[in-house]
């Protein structure tokens, strides 16, 4: 899409949802999402909601996660498809996806636009006990060209944030905007982003739930302060730690379409992938000998 007028300096607001979602209890997470939309659509154009959004988080099998997944058929796909519509606006949502051709789990990030287009992304890093439930994603990273292009979206999920090849890649394909639906348990993460949204001039919005579950006597805290943080690391809005609450923040797009960082300098050509290909082994490691 080109750069008329009408889009060269709009601005796009997108807001992060922070709440708790009950353990459990789809329908009833179902519910209160649909009234954090129905009440925050006028103010943005795209609303974020935490990893798991639906189903709350700390399951430890497939078999009792399985009956409160999502495939793509599902009524609640469905409105949630036809309440981006109607709202105009773009809403994204942590809830688990079951594949039907590969009977398997993921943890998967639903990202719903006004024009009826549903993607998903599949969390391609599994933490902790994740492992015991979910499959790892299997698809390649992809940007959503959501509004009609006006704004370039990549996700990912919590723990893929430690692996700066998630967000360089987004970044490399044109990525805005990284969404980051999060369940986090620790707080390093703020930092983290910070850096991601520097060394790749994106926007990064993070919708991270508060709150917390027990299973078997294992306590999970759950980090909160959702933010939305800006290509230079400084934070546009950000929620406190404990309190439910939606964060917004205008974006503008085209600024971190322009990676020039001086008349000499840009940050993408200035690459050199040719000595990078320790990145693409398996595991990544380094070969010493004796």
């Amino acid at each position: 899409m080109e750069e008329t007028p009408k889009h060269r300096d709009e601005e796009i607001r997108v807001g992060v949802v922070q709440f708790v979602p009950r353990w459990g209890d789809r329908d009833g997470n179902f519910d209160r999402m649909v009234r954090i939309v129905t009440d925050a659509a006028s103010a943005v154009d795209v609303l974020i909601f935490p990893e798991l959004a639906t189903s709350g988080y700390f399951f430890l099998s497939p078999d009792e996660l399985r009956p409160l997944a999502w495939d793509r058929e599902h009524p609640q796909v469905h409105h949630f498809q036809h309440l981006a519509t109607t709202t105009r606006c773009v809403i994204v949502v942590g809830a688990p996806e079951w594949d039907e051709a590969t009977q398997r789990l993921f943890n998967s990030a639903w990202v719903f636009d006004p024009s009826l287009a549903v993607w998903t992304y599949r969390k391609a890093h599994l933490f902790y006990k994740e492992k015991m439930v979910f499959a790892p994603g299997d698809r390649e990273l992809t940007v959503f060209p959501i509004l009609q292009n006006r704004l370039r979206l990549g996700v990912m999920i919590c723990y893929d944030f430690r692996f700066p090849e998630v967000a360089r890649s987004l970044a490399l394909q044109g990525a805005d905007c990284i969404a980051l639906p999060a369940n986090f348990v620790t707080p390093i993460w703020l930092d983290i982003v910070r850096i991601r949204a520097i060394e790749n001039k994106v926007y990064i919005a993070v919708a991270d739930r508060c709150g917390s579950e027990e299973r078997e006597g294992e306590q999970l805290h759950f980090m909160g302060g959702s933010a939305v943080v800006h290509y230079n690391g400084q934070l546009m809005a950000q929620l406190d730690q404990e309190n439910e609450g939606v964060a917004v923040a205008s974006l503008q797009p085209l600024k971190v379409r322009r990676k020039r960082l001086n008349d000499l300098n840009d940050l993408f050509r200035d690459r050199r992938p040719e000595l990078y290909q320790l990145l693409c082994r398996s595991g990544g490691e380094r070969q010493h000998d004796g």
